[in-house]
């Protein structure tokens, strides 16, 4: 990961601008899944340890915002059901 300054953009198509600790996700690939109700996809970055990392996407509506619910149910599906590092919805 690495702070917003270090990047020249923060609207790329494989990262995602931390909101609690200011910092940049850089997901190298994603696919699109099916396997699951509220994982739409995964991907794979690389910590500033140089391990691999597994992510998991959930997409919200197209319109409105994303609720508790699917919140509360991306994230067992992520971590206690796949095995995924970090989610993000």
């Amino acid at each position: 990961m690495t702070s917003p300054s270090d990047s020249a953009s923060h609207t790329t198509p494989h990262g995602g601008l931390g909101a609690i600790k200011q910092c940049m996700l850089k997901v190298k690939t994603t696919t699109p899944i099916g396997l699951v109700e509220w994982i739409n996809a995964a991907g794979e970055y690389t910590d500033a340890d140089g391990t691999s990392r597994r992510v998991a996407v959930s997409l919200g509506p197209e319109h409105g915002t994303v609720g508790p619910v699917q919140v509360q149910e991306a994230t067992k599906e992520a971590l206690l059901g796949v095995g995924f590092d970090v989610l993000i919805v």
